[in-house]
Order: structure tokens, then sequence, then C-alpha cells
């Protein structure tokens, strides 16, 4: 019998109204690129997106009464101060309106967006380095959100099997 997988669907977008978009860092803030890239939620897994806001601060999250997509779109519709990060492609915005929360980022720099790690409830000092201020620059935010996730449109199917060896071609189809 043949098994598929997606092993893509971590990396799958959020989608707050229709766009990946949750909010924009400006060019030259942070220190790591001079131009200005959107802030996007992905799936993710136990270590970075959604699923690790949800899974890792569950206590918080329950607390707020929001899913992870809306708590990272109300919090990018905030202003922050961005800090440095122990590693040189990561930020970290500290948002200080109730409730205040930390926010780390990691840039890809190929893909050309800020992805979110994580989100999570954060007060008093922080390490790294103060380099700037984060400001919502996306226009004109809606009051009402719609929040769907977005498959990959190149997201390939693994093909693997269990327990035979060699291939049969009749295993190969979908």
């Amino acid at each position: 019998m043949a098994y598929f997988s997606n092993k893509t669907v971590r990396y799958n977008f959020w989608l707050a109204n229709g766009s990946p978009d949750f909010g924009l860092i400006s060019g030259g803030v942070t220190g790591i690129t001079d131009q200005t890239f959107p802030i996007r939620l992905q799936r993710g897994d136990l270590t970075f997106g959604a699923t690790h806001i949800e899974q890792k601060h569950a206590n918080w999250v329950r607390l707020q009464g929001l899913a992870a997509p809306e708590l990272v779109w109300r919090k990018c519709c905030q202003p922050g101060l961005i800090y440095t990060s122990e590693e040189p492609e990561k930020g970290k915005i500290w948002m200080p309106i109730s409730p205040a929360a930390l926010m780390l980022l990691r840039f890809r720099p190929r893909e050309q967006f800020w992805t979110v790690v994580t989100l999570y409830f954060h007060e008093g000092a922080l390490d790294g380095e103060l380099v700037g201020k984060y400001q919502d620059t996306l226009a004109a935010r809606p009051a009402a959100l719609v929040f769907t996730i977005r498959d990959l449109p190149t997201a390939p199917k693994i093909f693997y099997k269990k327990r035979r060896w060699p291939h049969d071609p009749e295993d190969h189809k979908p």
C-alpha cells in the first residue's frame, strides 16, 4: 500500500481577508535588510508559526480568547520596538499595548518576507539591542476579518512506501 504525505503543509500561509501580509517592516529599521518586507504567518509546526503559538503558549492564547492568526494580526496593528536577536536573521518586536507581547520574526531573504516564529506574553527587560520602531504601515485595515489558510501552489506530494522494496509500478499511481 502506498502512503502520500504533503511535507510542505507547515509552510502554508495564513491569509487575513485574502492577503498573506499581516504587517510591514520598513527597510533599514532592523539592520538586516534595507528594503521593506511583509510580516507573514505560516501554519508552522512545534518550532514556529501558528501551530507553535497555539501549542507552546496555549495558556496565554486561551486567556486572550483568540486564535493565533487573529492575535498576530492584532499585534501587527500596534506600534512596537524592534530589537536584535541572538541569531543574525532574526528580530524581535516588543509590543507593550495590553496584552504586552514579544513577537519573534525570522527574515526569509529568498522568499522576501518576515515569518512569525512565535508570539507570547512578555513584560520587562529584553536582551538584544534596540534598533528601531515598528509602526503598522498597511493602509486601511478592515474591522472585519476572515482568516483562511492558503496552500502553496507548488507544494509537492512526497511519496513514500512502507514495507515494500523494490518499487512496484502499481504503487506509483497517485
